[in-house]
């Protein structure tokens, strides 16, 4: 379990800090606010402010994951924005609107859609997990070797995570370079 912990610590501690600097640069969080007009419930004099609030939530989760006795608490505020997030995403979808993805600080080139709803699910369950193991975890330390390993696991899964649009782009295009390639044989 203290393998799975640190993974999730550090997998949502990285996602966390990459959406924070990436919304928080210049101009990036004037781009983030003026994104929220896509959802017609937000009011304009809100917008600025719920994009500061976003921002120093994600930039506090990464706070939190860092030291060790507020573990629980980043995951708890993990938890909680990410499933504020699903659930706008997913009422964006049943609405009908497409909006895009301002989630690292970029305007996203996908509207967001599915894979969006299965990302956030996971990060959801990774502080889900991340809470049970900071509940369950017995005393002890965990071995180098194990560190390293889910620690870089963890690195892989967030680069996934932030990159998501682009790995999605190239799985759809797989199909369509492999048939290319075979065609000219």
């Amino acid at each position: 379990m203290a393998y799975l912990l640190l993974m999730c610590r550090v997998l949502l501690l990285l996602v966390f800090l990459a959406a924070a600097v990436g919304k928080g640069r210049p101009g990036s969080l004037d781009r983030f606010a003026r994104s929220l007009g896509e959802y017609e419930w937000i009011p304009p004099r809100l917008r600025r402010s719920i994009a500061y609030g976003v921002v120093l939530s994600e930039a506090a989760i990464a706070l939190l994951l860092l030291l060790p006795r507020w573990w629980w608490l980043g995951f708890a505020l993990a938890l909680l924005l990410t499933s504020a997030f699903t659930a706008v995403t997913a009422a964006s979808l049943v609405r009908g609107k497409r909006t895009t993805c301002q989630c690292f600080g970029t305007s996203g080139t996908m509207p967001q859609g599915a894979p969006h709803l299965v990302r956030n699910f996971l990060l959801i369950g990774a502080a889900g997990a991340g809470i049970a193991g900071w509940m369950t975890a017995a005393p002890g330390g965990v071995s180098p070797t194990g560190a390293v390993v889910a620690t870089a696991t963890a690195v892989i899964g967030a680069v996934a995570v932030v990159r998501m649009e682009d790995l999605v782009f190239l799985a759809a295009r797989a199909p369509r370079a492999h048939q290319q390639i075979g065609g000219r044989s």
